[in-house]
């Protein structure tokens, strides 16, 4: 039984609003994306069990940025689940 992940991601962001989603063991670019139109201040990432795909599962991830909007995608498909604008400070995901 190994401790290290099979899979592990990594997120980068840029003050465009830019997201860039990697692959760790493999060193590729997996998404670039602008999710928002102002810099990112947070993001999470998760597996969904809920959406399997013929791959594994689908990737899900929540960013938060300092426009005070929070939004959810789906790697699979690219899409915007969900969005949220508030007039509260900036959000920050946990």
């Amino acid at each position: 039984m190994s401790l290290v992940p099979e899979t592990m991601y990594m997120m980068t962001s840029f003050v465009d609003g830019t997201i860039q989603m990697f692959d760790h063991w493999e060193n590729e670019v997996l998404m670039s994306i602008q999710v928002h139109p102002k810099r990112v201040s947070s993001f999470a990432i998760y597996e969904s069990e809920w959406a399997p795909t013929s791959g594994g599962f689908d990737i899900e991830f929540v960013s938060g940025s300092s426009d005070g909007s929070i939004r959810m995608w789906s790697y699979k498909d690219k899409s915007l689940g969900y969005s949220r604008r508030t007039r509260r400070a900036p959000y920050s995901l946990l």
